[in-house]
């Protein structure tokens, strides 16, 4: 998996060595012991993808919005990797997405199509160059064609930001959905 996700021998050693307690060495690799744990202890101590932000709106709906941004992205070579509502909503649907985050490598130009550059507050589509290393090549594994998404628990995370009375048991959906996924074993 490290080297799916172009992650260093070294920095895989070190992760193993702080996930020890939830890890178990198969003949087949290593394995999560329990993996709720392991989700629980990521959503309480991922510190986000940070990275560079630009805030857009539209007139077209959020998933609208998220489908010309995804057109206008690849024809500048800059894939998406959906977060937030919008890959919950392909996860999980529990809630109708509000608002659009996507995960890119180079910034598309997305003012000649429609879009109008805002304040984070007034945003329906936030694109974000994350500092996080493995969310993109983490989607491509979870996704390798068609439309990408960040992993389960990196899509939970972002959730857990926005704003609704049904984060919590949108949040929970989606947890439980994402220690479904192959990535545990």
């Amino acid at each position: 998996m490290g080297r799916r996700l172009r992650v260093s021998h070294v920095a895989v050693g070190k992760q193993l060595l702080a996930l020890t307690p939830l890890l178990e060495r198969t003949p087949q690799g290593w394995r999560a012991i329990d993996p709720r744990k392991c989700a629980d202890r990521f959503l309480g101590e991922y510190p986000g993808a940070r990275g560079l932000a630009t805030y857009w709106t539209a007139t077209s709906g959020i998933s609208a919005q998220a489908q010309r941004a995804e057109e206008i992205a690849r024809e500048q070579e800059a894939p998406i990797a959906f977060s937030g509502d919008i890959a919950a909503d392909n996860y999980a649907p529990w809630r109708r997405p509000t608002r659009a985050l996507g995960y890119v490598a180079a910034m598309p130009d997305l003012e000649p199509y429609g879009f109008a550059q805002v304040r984070a507050a007034d945003a329906t589509l936030e694109l974000r160059i994350p500092q996080d290393p493995t969310i993109l090549p983490m989607s491509r594994a979870v996704a390798p064609t068609g439309r990408m998404f960040a992993d389960p628990l990196v899509t939970a995370w972002d959730l857990s930001r926005t704003r609704g009375g049904d984060v919590p048991d949108a949040v929970a959906q989606l947890t439980s959905r994402a220690i479904e996924e192959w990535l545990w074993s």
